[in-house]
C-alpha cells in the first residue's frame, strides 16, 4: 500500500470531518485542548520578547548613528535608505519560514510527522540556496540598487558602507528569520527568545565598540549586526539538530512538491514584506521630490517607532499561528473561531494603548533618536497623522494571520496585497500633489489605507467564514 493511501486511511480513522467542537484526537497535545486564552498567552509572550530583541538590532544602530556629531542626520537617512532593501531581502527568509512553519504544524495536527520532517529539511535547503544567490547579487549590484531605492549624493556613501558588510552576513540573517518559525511552531518560543536575545544583547554591546571605539561609524554597526546574527543562527541550527525538538533536522533528498507547498503558503508573508519594501521606497522618493533628505530621516524614525507599536501584533500573530494551523489540520473549527476572537481583541487593546502613547508624547520619542530640533519639529505632526489609522488595524492583522495559518494562501495574498499594492502605493503617488499637501500627503496615505484595509479584510472574513468552519 502506498504511503499516501496509508496516510489517508490513518486520517480517516482519527478524524471526524464534522466535528467543530473542542474535542481533539490527542488528549496530550496542548494545541488541541489547553484553554485558548492561556495557550495564546503562553505562546505569544516569548514571541513578543523575541520580536523585541530582533527589533533592537536596527533600533540600537539608529540611536547610536543618529547621535554622531555633525553627520548623524545624514547617516540616519543613509541607514533609512537601506531599510527597504533589507526588508525585501528578508522577505525571502520569511517566505520559507512562514511557509514551512505552518506546514509543519498542519502536518503535526494530522499526525504526519514524516512529512513534517521533510518540510523542515527542504526548507533549510531552500534557505541555503536563496541566501547564497542573494548575497552574490547584493555584492555585485550594491550601488545601483541603492540609487534605485532613493540614495543620493548625501546618503549613498553611508548606505553603501552599511550594505556591503550586511551582504556578507546576509546568509546568517536569513537563517535566523527562516528557522525561527520552526522553533515557535513546535512550542519552543522560550528557546527562540533565548537565542534571539543572545544575538541582540551581543549587538548592543558591540555597537558602541565598533561605531565609536574603533571609529568605524556605520560600518561598525553593520559588523556588529553580522556577528550577532551569526551567533543566533548557529544556536538555532544546533538546536534543530538536537534531541529536544519534536521535529528534528534530518537529511532528506530534495522534493519539489514539498518545496512548492512551502513556497505557496509562505508567499503571503513574502508579498507582504515585498510590497512593504516597495511602499517604503515610494514614500522616500516622494518625500525627496516634495521635501528633502531630512524628510527621509523623519520617516525613518517613524518607521522605527511604528515597529515597536507592531511588536505585540507580530508576537500574537506568531503565537496564534500554531494554534490555527494545528486545529485546522485536526478539523477543530471551534478553537479556530475562539482563537481569532482573542487575537483580534488582544491586538486591538495593545494598539490603542500604543497609539495613545505616541499621540501624547511624540516629541519625547523623537528625542531618543536625534537631537536635531528641526527634525523633531517636522516629525511631531507627521507621526500624529501617520499613526491615527492604526487604531483599528488589529482586525486586519488577525484575519490575515488566520487565512495564512490555515493554508488559504490566495485569500491571504489578496488581503495583504490590497493594503500596500492596491491602496497605499497609489495614494502615496497621488495625494502629495493634491491641494498642496506635499509631504503631508505621504503620511495621510497611510491613515486612509489602514481604515479601508480593515473594511476589506472584514468583508473577506464574512464571505469565507462558512467555508473555513465547514472545512475545519
Amino acid at each position: 500500500m502506498s504511503y499516501n493511501k496509508m496516510q489517508q486511511e490513518k486520517n480517516a480513522i482519527h478524524t471526524d470531518p464534522g466535528d467543530l467542537g473542542d474535542t481533539n484526537r490527542r488528549s496530550d497535545e496542548p494545541l488541541a485542548n489547553e484553554p485558548v486564552g492561556h495557550l495564546l498567552f503562553r505562546l505569544s509572550v516569548p514571541s513578543i520578547c523575541a520580536e523585541l530583541v530582533v527589533l533592537l538590532y536596527s533600533t540600537v544602530d539608529r540611536i547610536y548613528l543618529g547621535r554622531i556629531p555633525g553627520t548623524g542626520v545624514a547617516v540616519l537617512a543613509g541607514l533609512g535608505i537601506t531599510g527597504p532593501v533589507i526588508t525585501m531581502i528578508n522577505a525571502f527568509g520569511l517566505l520559507i519560514g512562514s511557509g514551512g512553519g505552518p506546514l509543519v504544524a498542519i502536518s503535526m495536527g494530522r499526525e504526519d510527522t514524516e512529512k513534517a520532517h521533510k518540510v523542515l529539511a527542504n526548507s533549510v535547503l531552500l534557505l541555503a540556496v536563496v541566501s547564497i544567490v542573494l548575497t552574490l547579487l547584493l555584492i555585485l549590484f550594491c550601488e545601483p540598487v541603492l540609487r534605485l531605492f532613493g540614495a543620493d549624493a548625501d546618503t549613498l556613501p553611508y548606505a553603501q558602507d552599511y550594505m556591503r558588510i550586511y551582504a556578507i552576513g546576509n546568509v546568517f540573517t536569513l537563517a535566523v528569520l527562516g528557522l525561527n518559525p520552526f522553533l515557535t511552531t513546535q512550542g519552543f518560543n522560550k528557546i527562540s527568545m533565548k537565542y534571539t536575545s543572545i544575538g541582540a544583547g551581543l549587538n548592543i554591546i558591540l555597537d558602541p565598540i565598533f561605531i565609536y571605539g574603533f571609529g568605524l561609524g556605520i560600518r561598525g554597526a553593520a559588523i556588529a549586526t553580522l556577528i550577532s546574527q551569526l551567533v543566533s543562527a548557529v544556536l538555532m541550527i544546533r538546536f534543530l539538530f538536537g534531541e529536544k525538538t519534536k521535529i528534528r533536522l534530518r537529511f532528506y533528498k530534495p522534493e519539489l512538491w514539498i518545496m512548492k507547498e512551502i513556497l505557496s503558503l509562505g508567499v503571503v508573508t513574502f508579498f507582504f514584506a515585498i510590497t512593504q519594501g516597495i511602499s517604503h521606497v515610494v514614500c522616500f522618493l516622494m518625500l525627496l521630490r516634495y521635501g528633502s533628505s531630512m524628510d527621509v530621516t523623519v520617516l525613518t524614525i517613524i518607521f522605527t517607532i511604528n515597529q515597536f507599536l507592531m511588536l505585540p501584533v507580530n508576537g500574537l500573530g506568531q503565537g496564534s499561528q500554531p494554534i490555527f494551523s494545528y486545529n485546522y489540520g485536526a478539523k477543530n473549527g471551534g478553537r479556530i473561531r475562539q482563537t481569532l476572537k482573542l487575537v483580534i481583541t488582544w491586538i486591538e487593546v495593545s494598539i490603542i494603548l500604543g497609539v495613545l502613547l505616541i499621540e501624547l508624547f511624540p516629541e519625547n520619542l523623537f528625542r531618543i533618536f536625534t537631537k536635531d530640533e528641526q527634525i523633531i519639529a517636522m516629525g511631531v505632526p507627521a507621526i500624529r497623522i501617520y499613526m491615527i489609522g492604526m487604531l483599528i488595524f488589529g482586525i486586519h492583522m488577525g484575519i490575515q494571520g488566520m487565512f495564512q495559518s490555515i493554508g488559504f494562501a490566495k485569500t491571504a495574498i489578496y488581503v495583504s496585497f490590497f493594503r500596500k499594492g492596491i491602496l497605499l502605493i497609489p495614494l502615496v503617488l497621488i495625494l502629495p500633489g493634491i491641494s498642496g499637501l506635499g509631504t503631508t500627503g505621504v503620511y495621510l496615505a497611510e491613515t486612509i489605507t489602514d481604515v479601508i484595509t480593515v473594511i476589506n479584510a472584514s468583508v473577506m472574513y464574512f464571505v469565507m467564514r462558512k467555508r473555513i468552519y465547514q472545512m475545519a
